[in-house]
């Protein structure tokens, strides 16, 4: 009965009818057991039965809870996934798909040639920086405005941290993976990214994939921090700007200041770039370049003895010329991104218990 009826209060809004008459005919029980123990206390008796309810619903101990965890965090997924379709999904997906688009044409059918590297980088930036500002930016406006909720139903008793965390992240991730997915697909064919095989896309959309989950476990921090949404807006540009500044597209590692490589090494969009322009150039030649017969702008054709040797050259000189980047960072990178991914979860975790301990007015 207890498990029942924590049910109806968590996830009330999302039952069927049938459940709706089950659970409106367990809501009038338990009244009618609370106004008889109301009545009691009048005459000076009291109900042993109202308050073994009373401590089934709402929690006699921080440790006492009518339903497992496991059990709340099924509700808590299925309230949050409801509350996600039904307010954000349809937003996010149009303008998801609006952006990828957008970038597509914008960088319709890049150039296969050296001059036209750069705008291949650019692409990659671009998409990086919109992937993990969008999820960081979102998560952490949103966060103040559920945690008013959180912290009712918490301190009452309803639902432990761990599963109310674990629900909020894996439904957040599950639509922004969708979403992701809706703007990198056609920005990817549009732009003629690397395609000479499956392994390519799946690389990038892995990428793409891991650094949205630190983006938006990232912004649940500074949203659990920040107590309204203005003040997560306020935290955002000096917690994310740092981070886009070092990661290794404006700056390289020669160009960095000593007291700046913290930020260097902690910029999560550094790995992501990074795992995304080894995956973009690792492979494969540029078309052929002739600087002295046709006047084509050629970077990466050096001058030997002979003067300039005209010809092609491949790709994977971007990454260890231009960049000086590291050409395994596929796959070393993907394992500093789940290390950073955990290591953020367990962090944003205690972050949001020590806000939840604390009193709030």
């Amino acid at each position: 009965f207890a498990a029942d009826h924590y049910r109806d209060a968590v996830s009330s809004g999302f039952v069927s009818s049938s459940d709706a008459a089950a659970a409106s005919s367990r809501t009038a029980a338990v009244a009618a057991v609370v106004v008889d123990d109301s009545v009691g206390a009048l005459f000076g008796s009291s109900s042993s039965t109202a308050e073994a309810a009373d401590g089934a619903i709402f929690g006699a101990s921080s440790d006492s809870y009518p339903i497992s965890r496991f059990e709340q965090f099924t509700v808590l997924f299925r309230r949050a996934c409801y509350d996600h379709v039904r307010a954000k999904l349809k937003v996010q997906l149009v303008v998801a798909i609006g952006v990828g688009f957008l970038y597509g044409l914008v960088f319709y059918r890049l150039d296969n040639t050296q001059e036209g590297a750069d705008m291949r980088l650019s692409s990659l930036f671009m998409a990086v920086i919109y992937n993990g500002m969008m999820c960081v930016s979102q998560t952490s406006i949103l966060v103040p405005l559920e945690k008013k909720v959180l912290l009712r139903e918490y301190q009452n008793g309803y639902y432990a941290l761990a599963p109310y965390f674990f629900a909020a992240v894996s439904v957040r991730f599950s639509f922004q993976a969708l979403a992701s997915t809706c703007w990198a697909v056609p920005f990817y064919v549009l732009a003629g990214l690397q395609s000479a095989t499956f392994r390519n896309v799946a690389v990038f959309l892995a990428a793409v994939y891991g650094l949205a989950y630190i983006g938006l476990v990232y912004g649940f921090t500074l949203g659990t921090v920040a107590k309204s949404p203005q003040k997560a807006q306020q935290l955002l540009i000096p917690c994310i700007m740092p981070l886009i500044i070092f990661c290794g597209f404006l700056l390289q590692y020669d160009g960095v200041q000593t007291y700046f490589l913290p930020i260097w090494y902690a910029s999560f969009f550094r790995y992501a770039f990074t795992i995304l322009v080894v995956n973009e150039f690792n492979t494969g030649s540029f078309d052929a370049c002739r600087p002295l017969t046709r006047g084509e702008y050629c970077p990466y054709i050096e001058a030997g003895k002979d003067g300039i040797k005209e010809g092609i050259v491949d790709r994977s000189l971007v990454i260890t010329k231009r960049l000086d980047f590291n050409t395994r960072a596929v796959p070393e990178y993907f394992y500093v991104l789940l290390v950073y991914a955990t290591g953020l979860s367990v962090f944003a975790y205690y972050v949001l218990k020590y806000q939840a301990s604390k009193p709030h007015g």
